[in-house]
């Protein structure tokens, strides 16, 4: 295996006093079992697939961001022999814990759990038969990764001799130069005004808002019609006057027939009504109203900003503003559900063999409760459901302990009262101890117990089998 730009590596830290799951030892098998198994068969991540010619290679992105890069000649057939012609190359990734466990991929590592900071698979085939990478070659994966973390290694799961995962090294990683520039168009598309317009947003007085409305030609009022347009507009008025003129985006205009935002959000008093102001101003397109009465002794001022004509405004109806307002605020919901897809780093290696990745490190064991566990079923407790096992994802969904039954007088709890504790059923129903419940526990009183503490878990189940990712994450609410 090749790192790329490899600059620095972390040893995986380990903790001193491992944590095992149990005192006693695993059954004794003699048949090999798979190393990768979907607990629930239809519901594990899908693979995307794409053909190529194989002495011209591949480049391809996925939707997170992803960057597989393939050079030619890259792929040799069962007995060692170059493969030329077309190949096809099924890739999938899986970013948190439930996804890598419903791909049935064995998250232990030596005495502990690995929590991840994402996982690939990557396999080749022509016509139907299994490929592997040539030797001296190698895939680069620029994978995209939603943890930022440092600490973490990288690791092939060897699913033939060593049954295991393999450590390979690390590397640093890397920013996501396209969610940055994407965020920063996303922020340039916001639209400078909101509409409708907020009561921030005012004209002087309803005067001046009549004379733009009807162009000058007050034969046409209709105030009814008038103040329902201002509402739509968001519009409101002040009624008081002021005589400067105004420079806004090099042309002069009277201030009195601008719409303006009050940025200190101050409302005009009561007896600045039918009187006249000064505006100055303050830098751009920033002033400040003030209004003196000497005879009371009586000042106000505001700042305020000029913001557009109201000839401006009134060129188009409300509803065309709210339109093209609406359209801009759909393209931004569309480019933001884009970015959210998108990684905040990217996690570069090249690969020398097809198969599964993981970046990850190793789960913090120190803290864990012991407890002798036993389980109220919601079904009948038969020879079907002997050999169950129970699973815990943690509460920020990166990390996958199993419990299988040897393990149960003395379960290493994790405290984590965020976590998912449930089992899969025969029949793939899934039963889950409640989230309130687990939230309830109290691991420190567990703690103190030299002894593991008899504790019953009331399992609740599904009333049927789940056949879908989305169905096994609603249930389990993650």
């Amino acid at each position: 295996m090749k790192l790329v730009n490899l600059q620095w590596c972390w040893p995986l830290a380990f903790c001193a006093a491992a944590t095992l799951f149990s005192c006693q030892s695993p059954p004794e098998t003699t048949a090999v079992d798979p190393l990768v198994k979907p607990p629930i068969p239809g519901a594990e991540p899908g693979f995307t697939e794409w053909t190529f010619l194989a002495e011209e290679g591949s480049s391809e992105v996925q939707p997170s961001g992803t960057r597989i890069c393939i050079p030619p000649y890259a792929f040799v057939d069962t007995d060692g022999n170059p493969v030329y012609g077309p190949v096809t190359v099924r890739y999938r990734e899986m970013h948190d814990g439930l996804s890598i466990f419903l791909a049935g991929i064995p998250m232990d590592y030596q005495n502990g759990q690995f929590t991840t900071a994402g996982s690939f698979e990557i396999r080749a085939s022509q016509e139907g038969q299994a490929l592997g990478l040539a030797e001296g070659n190698s895939i680069s994966v620029l994978m995209a990764s939603f943890e930022e973390g440092e600490d973490y290694d990288f690791f092939f799961l060897d699913e033939n001799e060593a049954r295991a995962w393999e450590e390979l090294g690390t590397n640093r990683p890397l920013i996501n130069s396209e969610k940055v520039a994407l965020s920063k168009k996303i922020e340039r598309m916001q639209p400078s005004l909101a509409f409708p317009l907020n009561r921030k947003y005012m004209a002087f007085n309803y005067n001046a808002i009549l004379d733009m409305y009807y162009k000058n030609d007050l034969s046409k009022v209709q105030d009814n019609i008038v103040k329902r347009d201002m509402e739509a507009y968001g519009l409101g008025w002040v009624e008081t006057g002021v005589h400067e003129w105004i420079q806004f985006k090099g042309e002069t205009y009277n201030a009195a027939l601008m719409v303006w935002k009050n940025l200190d959000g101050k409302a005009f008093p009561e007896w600045t009504k039918d009187r006249w102001g000064d505006i100055t101003q303050e830098k751009g397109n920033d002033y400040v109203y003030t209004m003196k009465d000497k005879e009371k002794g009586l000042e106000f001022s505001v700042r305020l900003r000029a913001i557009m004509p109201l000839s401006t405004l009134f060129a188009f109806p409300p509803e065309k503003w709210q339109n093209e307002y609406d359209a801009i605020m759909a393209k931004i919901e569309e480019e933001t559900q884009r970015m959210q897809m998108m990684a905040s780093v990217m996690r570069s290696f090249e690969v020398s063999e097809l198969g599964i990745y993981n970046w990850d490190k190793l789960m913090k064991e120190s803290n864990r409760v012991l407890v002798d566990a036993d389980f109220k079923w919601p079904v009948e407790v038969n020879e079907d459901l002997a050999n169950i096992e129970v699973v815990l994802i943690t509460g920020d969904n990166k990390g996958v302990v199993k419990y299988p039954p040897y393990s149960w007088d003395a379960l290493a709890l994790v405290p984590d009262p965020n976590a998912r504790f449930f089992a899969v059923l025969p029949g793939n129903r899934i039963a889950i101890y409640p989230p309130a419940d687990f939230k309830t526990i109290d691991f420190e009183a567990l703690r103190k117990n030299v002894d593991p503490t008899p504790f019953l878990f009331g399992m609740k189940a599904t009333s049927k089998g789940v056949k879908t990712e989305a169905e096994v994450r609603e249930f389990l609410q993650i």
